[in-house]
């Protein structure tokens, strides 16, 4: 489902170990501190705010070579992952890359990748949330450490485009 390559994963892997909630939770294993409550991402983000996001910052996946949004219109955006059973909505003209970033997801196994819109956008960099305001964002999220779970999250990175 995603064109990101191997080589892709490897130049993220500084990106990572340079993220400050990384950083912060490493530390804390390495003195023996419990880290079950551990936050990488804010769970305060209002439904209204969500929603607000929602309108103009869409999921989306590669088909066949084309950027394609997501239908998330009946998605929990907490509790359900966009990534399984999608629904194709549009396919965006000319997409342009505007950036990425480093995003955690919930997990309750290293075989499982499902990232929730909730997550994303909660994680979502306010340079990213303030820019292009006139257009849609559409992100792609894909899994980078496929089975090493740092307090059963996993890591990915997230692109948007425009």
């Amino acid at each position: 489902m995603s064109m990101l390559t191997t080589e892709y994963k490897n130049n993220y892997s500084d990106l990572i170990n340079q993220d400050p909630r990384f950083i912060n939770f490493m530390a804390l294993q390495k003195q023996g501190e419990d880290t079950n409550e551990f936050e990488f991402f804010p769970s305060n983000l209002s439904v209204e705010k969500i929603n607000e996001l929602r309108k103009r910052i869409k999921p989306a996946y590669w088909d066949n070579r084309k950027l394609t949004s997501i239908d998330d219109t009946n998605l929990d955006s907490k509790t359900v992952s966009f990534l399984w059973d999608i629904k194709p909505a549009e396919q965006v003209e000319n997409p342009d890359y505007v950036g990425c970033f480093i995003t955690f997801h919930g997990c309750s196994s290293s075989v499982f990748f499902k990232p929730s819109i909730y997550e994303v956008l909660s994680q979502l960099p306010k340079k990213i949330e303030n820019m292009h305001h006139d257009h849609k964002l559409y992100f792609i999220t894909d899994i980078v450490n496929t089975g090493h779970l740092y307090n059963w999250h996993q890591v990915a990175v997230t692109q948007i485009f425009v």
